[in-house]
């Protein structure tokens, strides 16, 4: 029978089914419609004029008098006995008809009789108060007799249908008119399992089924939906003993600790960094474990929207993820170096509760039980944006009761319905008798005449309150709940919790609960916005389970499911237009029920004979029911529909396995099918005692150092040691089942919470028997104000850098990020082994060097007339060629034909190096130690490469039509700068990583700084993130928490109105934009090595030099590029119709190219024969009154290094024919007033020879500075201690432009702090330190360079510690090296993507740890101003967050390799293809066209 006729048959008989219903109960009104239909006074639903009586709340319909209502019932009373006179016997009559329990008697209370038995309708025997749950029947309806049998509480085996009542009247029961009950065939398995044994554990497979298109399902990346439940492979044989499911991820639990995820990880609810598998990292869409910390076995999980917590056999409860509420995020606490901070979200498990004893989870709330001293307490945490959390903090709905006598002052119609006092809404009122009515639709008149009739109270609803965002995250760690309920005595046995509700059950039986009731979820029998504390669920005694979805709850009482709220959802046979259930009703039609568990708007019930019954929402096969009957399976191809009474789910995969528990989210279900086999505990899963954990957890705080590291090497973590004293013993308990399956002792009862029980026996996981006091150590304490535990310290035999704290082997003596010694070293030891190196470097030089081609720097640059350059080495094979081509020095770097680094090594050699011969055979140099080997047996790169086959290239020549691409970053996230979000396990990227907040944005152009990125749209729009200390975002430092936006994701930057930004530049602290209108505008601020310079700003028509400032301010106009350096920015401009440079900010190594605020300076002291005053220097080398020769001008016109020349050495270069020697004048401190007239634009002097030079465009390095002139000379200027300048020798600043001879004609220059390189005509040309230039020298590198070729590839060389370089797996075909340490490339590696694999890399640009790509993938666009600044108001202020960054290197530290002082060409047969852009870490600078 449809559920509207049995509602219309039940005025005379079955109105009983409600008979619970206070008939004051109401809910939410409903809007006045001219239907023809009358509107209940009381609760405001409409119903047909036939109906004379409110179904929902049994009120009456208006015009009816009392005496009318009176007369009405006595006629119903009248034909309700009537009815029950026909079916009862005279010896068996009840004065009512019916009856809750039979005291001693065994049937309850009996209808009709005969030869076939009495008809019950009782709800159990025993007393009322076992009614709801002890009775040992139970079931609604007992036996029809030996031949009729109960189809609806199926307690005895008949099949027949019986009907009472006659006409329109007659109701039917029994099989026959109820579909549910009538397809039931339950499962007949040769064996079940035993959950009584101690440490026998039934264990299972898992399945799924319903949507995966968040990756729910676990199947892979292909399978998206699946209508059946259908067998995780993946984790067969894992041992699997628990499952929780949360709205869009899931958790198992092996019964060895270990923990598995898959799902949807947006918010790192899966305890891992997002990954589609792409970067060899463990995929979201497939099970992999959760890498918990050391030692740590897990027995118990719950989860909920985008959270997870893990229960451990050390009663200790983890938490990753995050908690939100409708506003968005919340956060989550994590501790970190001892404090505790609330970052948005977090991959890491952090600790948060000890002693406790069950932990239970809600949407976006958690519940635990604990024991701290001897008693169980309560304690929740996350939103309580409802109050879920039972408290009456953070919750912006409240309520206040007004009590009244006679009258109510200030009694008001409310504009919308109802009425109100002093503006607060009338919602409910407590009547004399102790019921409470509902009365959001009442009238003044009628609350008045409520109150004139003995109304003792009204209750009014607050006007909604803005929670702010501090106060909800004071909620985030454990708060003790209260739990005065009442008189009595009342003790905490088990928690509870649905997506919005908690529920407390005690040990007596009782049932309390809170939060969202705006169905009636909390059971109350009411409705409301939220119950901010516990209150009684009176209809709820002694349930094993309680939960529920987001408009619904349930409960398990004695193997009976209880439902209310949502009517559709409560599986009663009530559809979406019926009211709320507001008490709890017992689901028919179900066997015996051990485990039952709700999904976002469906529930599922796994019987004690291993079936499963489903009902609710099914729109997305969560409830499995398409095919309904596999066996005829004609309806395999409909749309599913929901269930609105239970559904027995029909599947051949689970048609021979005993379902242990099914679980639901919000669009999917998970199964745990018991198949025949057990495990026993134990703790083969636990993460290994010393085992790393991704996370970077010091317990020293004195040792963290106060800013963000320029580099990282992935720290060995802190770990907690497990201790093996606390095992974990299992007995039996009379008790039916346990509310999550595991829980640690149970009050008073002599068990606990224990493995198997009762007659039907269910998984439950306990600690020792007896009372808490003596399961429980009295020495567990829960922390004191609610803190975290914190990590120990773990000496794995590493040693720490004093400067940056990381950790390094005990053979290494030199930290490899900052360069910093092991402690321990004296400064003379330091001295002794930079002596040491500066000798092999030496050393390693002269072995290439002939008696009759020697140069001073063991280097030239081209040959003159000579066809074969500089030669180096003789013999029968003939020289080896270290030159760049023959011809004159013009045609080096451009136009001469052989243009490649190498020419042929002899007849019999071949290159390898510029692969201008044909061999491939590898030739090595030097001998031993000092050996280098050159060609292609040694160069991995060229091995490896694999050219990139794209199906398009894109179209750079069409105008307009502007190739737009998505951002993918790697390497390390420590200061915010992959973007990725604030958890952990996103602050490292071993692969490109899609920024998928960017899709769709129309990025045209990225910028990388140290620690902060820049892209551009062709809107017009710049976005940025990352390390913000110092305004170079442009905008106030945020963690989002104050509801800004936040420096760890990206965000757009605020530009002033109007303004449509063409081209963006970076360095480490500052951030530059060029319009559309050529207009420059700069934020941040510039610095040196001794700290802030400032920025210059304008305002009020003055100019201020701020320390930083986050406001974009204008600098320049009639520019036409720009390029930023670490410390300073270089434009080239034309203002007056003539190109000239501009430069401005830090000058301390010469970068601007002029003399003024650098405190390096040289002279030059002509010679002739002889020097006067020539003395050797302490430490080294030899000086001129004070004052250091670093270099001679020989009489050929070379420059020959003289740092290391001993004085009898330089006299003898002189007597030789040398015209002079360069003196290093001692280093002068520059005041800050002199620095700071820098900071504005300054005119750089372009007198660079004779003849005509035309500026054609700028570039710049992290400390030089570079110009191309329309004649392709490119002059330079800046730091010079590695050669960086490329002028074929080193000093400590070159302060004007100089040419650089061996490049010309360069169409981009750029560089990190030791090195440099350039682009000429698709080939890339490096100088500086050696291991940075990508040609195979040196041992380690600082920094790194990238190169995107004209194929779409990218290669990438130098630095890669952090990941930067995406050389971890190397092939992500055979990632047999995924969880190898990343190393440093030496020679160009092509990196291997499959994020890149289909897309084409527009340019690559890298920070100080770690790299972004702009990658097509076929989309164009054209230049809008679409994302033109609004000139909106800005937050410029800037409080001073504790300083971020550490400079492990600064510009200061000269004393580097005298090797690479000379300029090389990178192999181009390493790349295969020329290249189209090429940038270094740190720095990018590209012209604006």
């Amino acid at each position: 029978m449809a559920s509207g006729e049995l509602d219309d048959a039940l005025p005379d008989f079955g109105d009983f089914e409600d008979v619970e219903l206070p008939p004051e109960n109401s809910f939410a009104s409903f809007a006045n419609l001219d239907d023809g239909k009358w509107k209940c006074d009381t609760c405001s639903l409409r119903w047909d004029d036939s109906t004379i009586q409110c179904k929902a709340c049994e009120s009456y319909k208006p015009g009816f008098s009392e005496e009318d209502v009176a007369k009405i019932e006595a006629e119903k009373e009248a034909r309700k006995a009537s009815t029950i006179a026909m079916f009862r016997s005279s010896s068996d009559a009840k004065p009512t008809g019916f009856g809750f329990g039979g005291g001693a008697s065994t049937s309850g209370t009996a209808f009709g009789t005969g030869t076939a038995g009495s008809v019950v309708f009782g709800f159990g025997t025993g007393t009322p108060a076992q009614a709801g749950g002890t009775g040992t029947s139970g079931s609604f309806g007992g036996g029809f007799g030996s031949g009729c049998g109960s189809g609806f509480g199926q307690s005895a085996s008949g099949t027949g249908a019986v009907t009472f009542g006659f006409g329109s009247q007659a109701v039917t029961f029994g099989t026959a008119a109820d579909s549910a009950v009538a397809s039931t065939k339950m499962k007949e398995l040769d064996e079940l399992p035993d959950f009584t044994t101690t440490g026998n554990i039934p264990v299972g497979d898992v399945f799924v089924h319903g949507s995966g298109e968040c990756d729910q399902l676990g199947l892979g990346d292909a399978m998206r939906e699946r209508k059946k439940p259908t067998l995780l492979k993946s984790l067969i044989g894992k041992n699997i003993c628990e499952i929780a499911v949360g709205t869009m991820h899931v958790l198992c639990v092996s019964t060895g600790g270990a923990l598995y995820s898959w799902g949807c990880n947006d918010d790192a609810a899966l305890g891992r960094a997002p990954s589609d598998g792409s970067d060899g990292g463990p995929s979201d869409v497939e099970p992999h474990p959760v890498r918990m910390p050391s030692g740590v076995a897990v027995r118990h999980v719950s989860c909920g929207d985008c959270h997870s917590c893990a229960l451990d056999e050390k009663r200790r409860v983890w938490l990753w993820g995050t908690y939100k509420d409708s506003n968005g995020y919340i956060g989550i606490a994590h501790k970190r170096k001892q404090e505790t901070e609330v970052l948005e979200k977090s991959a890491e498990p952090t600790l948060v509760l000890e002693g406790c004893l069950q932990i239970a989870s809600g949407a976006n709330h958690t519940v635990a039980l604990a024991a701290p001293s001897g008693h169980n307490q309560v304690f929740a945490w996350g939103s309580n944006g409802t109050g879920q959390l039972g408290l009456q903090d953070a919750c912006g709905f409240s309520e206040r009761t007004l009590p009244c006598s006679g009258s109510v002052a200030g009694l008001a119609p409310r504009e919308g319905g109802g009425c109100e006092v002093a503006g607060e809404q009338v919602v409910r009122i407590h009547q004399a008798d102790g019921s409470v009515r509902a009365a959001t639709s009442m009238t003044a008149e009628q609350v008045q005449q409520a109150v004139v009739q003995g109304a003792t109270a009204l209750v009014l609803q607050v006007a909604e309150r803005e929670v702010p965002k501090p106060e909800k995250q004071k909620l985030l760690q454990p708060q003790h709940v209260p739990l005065e309920v009442g008189a009595g005595e009342h003790v905490a046995s088990a928690v509870h919790a649905s997506a919005e509700c908690s529920f407390v059950s005690f040990e007596d039986g009782a049932v309390f609960g809170c939060g969202l009731n705006g169905d009636g979820q909390v059971g109350l029998g009411f409705v409301s916005m939220a119950v901010q504390q516990l209150q009684a669920v009176p209809a709820v005694r002694r349930a094993s389970w309680i939960g529920g979805g987001l408009h619904s709850s349930a409960a398990l009482v004695d193997g009976r499911v209880f439902t209310w709220g949502k009517a559709e959802e409560c599986g009663i046979g009530l559809g979406e237009k019926d009211p709320p259930v507001l008490q709890p009703r017992e689901v028919q039609g179900l066997p015996r029920v051990r485990a039952l568990r709700c999904g976002g708007h469906h529930m599922l019930a796994s019987t004690e004979g291993g079936d499963l019954f489903v009902w609710g929402c099914g729109l997305t096969h969560q409830l499995a029911n398409r095919p309904r009957d596999l066996s005829t399976p004609t309806d395999a191809d409909e749309e599913p529909t929901d269930e609105l009474r239970p559904y027995q789910v029909s599947s051949k995969q689970l048609q021979k396995r005993f379902v242990i528990v099914a679980d639901g989210g919000a669009q999917h279900s998970v199964e745990l099918a018991w198949g025949g086999e057990y495990s026993t505990l134990s703790q083969d899963g636990a993460a290994p005692v010393g085992a790393s954990v991704p996370a970077v957890v010091s317990s020293d705080p004195a040792s963290e150092p106060p800013m963000k590291r320029r580099a990282t090497e992935k720290e060995v973590a802190d770990g907690m040691q497990a201790s093996s004293d606390d095992a974990a013993a299992f007995g039996t308990s009379p008790e039916y089942v346990k509310p999550t399956a595991f829980g640690f002792a149970g009050g008073a009862s002599t068990s606990g919470t224990v493995f198997g029980t009762g007659t039907a026996g269910s998984v439950v996981v306990g600690f020792g028997t007896g009372t808490p006091t003596q399961s429980i150590d009295d020495n567990l304490l829960l922390p004191q104000e609610n803190s975290f535990a914190s990590f120990a310290n773990l000496d794995d035999g590493k040693w720490k850098c004093d400067t940056c704290s990381l950790h390094w082997d005990d053979s290494t003596i030199q930290c490899k990020a900052c360069e910093s010694y092991k402690p321990g070293f004296s400064e003379e030891d330091v001295a002794k082994i930079e002596a040491e190196k500066e000798a092999r470097k030496a050393s390693t030089i002269a072995m290439f060097r002939s008696s009759s081609d020697a140069k001073p720097t063991g280097f030239g640059f081209g040959g003159g007339a000579s066809t074969s350059g500089t030669a180096f080495g003789t013999g029968t094979a003939g020289s080896v060629i270290f030159g760049f081509g023959t011809g004159t020095p013009a045609q080096a770097g451009g136009t001469g034909t052989s243009g490649s680094f190498g020419g042929g090594f002899g007849s019999g050699f071949g290159s390898g190096f510029g692969q201008s011969a044909g061999s491939t055979g590898a030739v090595t140099f030097g001998f031993g130690s000092q050996a280098v080997t050159f060609g292609t047996a040694a160069d991995p790169a060229v091995a490896s490469t694999n050219i990139k086959e794209l199906d398009e290239l894109p179209d750079f020549t069409t105008t307009g039509k502007i190739p737009v691409g998505d951002v993918f970053v790697h390497g390390s996230g420590e200061c915010d700068q992959l973007g990725l979000g604030d958890d952990f396990v996103m602050r490292e990227r071993k692969k490109p990583t899609l920024l998928k907040s960017l899709i769709g944005t129309s990025i045209c152009e990225i910028a990388v700084g140290a620690m902060h990125v820049l892209c551009l749209s062709t809107g017009g729009a710049v976005y940025s993130w990352g390390c913000n200390d110092d305004g170079a975002l442009g905008r106030a430092p945020s963690d989002g928490s104050d509801g800004g936006p936040s420096d760890v994701e990206p965000h757009p930057v605020r530009m002033p109105s109007g303004v449509a930004v063409r081209h963006v530049s970076c360095g480490d602290c500052h951030s530059c934009a060029l319009d559309e209108k050529r207009r420059v505008w700069l934020w941040g601020t510039y610095k040196d090595s001794n700290g802030y310079i400032g920025i210059a700003h304008k305002r009020k028509q003055e100019t201020e030099v701020l320390e930083k400032s986050a406001e974009p301010t204008l600098v320049l106009e009639g520019c036409l590029q720009i390029a930023s350096g670490a410390n300073h920015t270089v434009a080239l401009a034309a203002p007056s119709g003539h190109n000239q440079v501009f430069a401005w900010g830090s000058n301390g190594t010469g970068q601007l190219g002029l003399q003024d605020a650098c405190g390096f300076s040289e002279r030059t002291l002509p010679c002739s024969g002889s020097v006067a005053g020539l003395a050797p220097r302490e430490g080294g080398g030899c000086e001129v009154a004070g004052e250091q020769v670093v270099r001679i001008h020989q009489a050929d016109g070379s420059v020959r290094a003289a740092t290391s020349m001993t004085a009898e050495q330089v006299q003898q270069a002189v007597v030789q024919g040398a015209t002079a020697l360069v003196l290093q004048v001692a280093e002068r401190e520059v005041p800050k007033p002199e620095k700071q007239k820098l900071l504005q634009p300054q005119h750089v002097p372009l007198e660079v020879g004779a003849g005509e030079h035309v500026a054609s465009a700028v570039h710049a390095s992290a400390e030089c500075s570079f110009v191309a002139f329309e004649d392709g000379a490119v002059f330079g200027c800046g730091l010079n201690g590695d050669g960086q300048v490329g002028l074929g020798f080193v000093s400590m600043a070159v302060q004007q432009l100089q040419a650089v001879p061996a490049v010309r004609r360069a169409s981009w220059i750029g560089g990190g702090l030791h090195s440099s390189a350039a682009l000429v005509d698709g080939r890339v040309f490096t100088w500086g330190k050696a291991e940075e230039c990508g040609i195979g020298l040196g041992e380690k590198a600082g920094h790194h360079m990238l190169a995107s070729t004209e194929g779409g590839d990218l290669f990438v060389w130098g630095c890669g510690l952090t990941h930067q370089l995406a050389n971890r797996p190397r092939d992500v075909s055979t990632p047999t090296d995924a969880d190898e340490e990343p190393t440093d490339e030496l020679r160009p590696y092509q990196v291997s993507s499959k994020q890149l694999q289909k897309r084409f890399v527009i340019v690559a640009d890298g920070g100080a740890q770690h790299s972004v790509e702009l990658a097509w993938g076929g989309e164009y666009s054209t230049l809008s101003q679409d994302g033109a600044g609004t000139g909106s108001p800005m937050k410029t202020d800037i409080a001073e967050p504790p300083a971020k960054r550490l400079r492990a290197l600064e510009a200061a530290e000269m004393d580097a390799a005298l090797a690479p002082e000379v300029l090389r060409e990178v192999r181009k047969g390493s790349m295969q293809s020329p290249l189209v852009q090429l940038q270094c870490c740190e720095r990018s600078a590209q012209a604006f066209v």
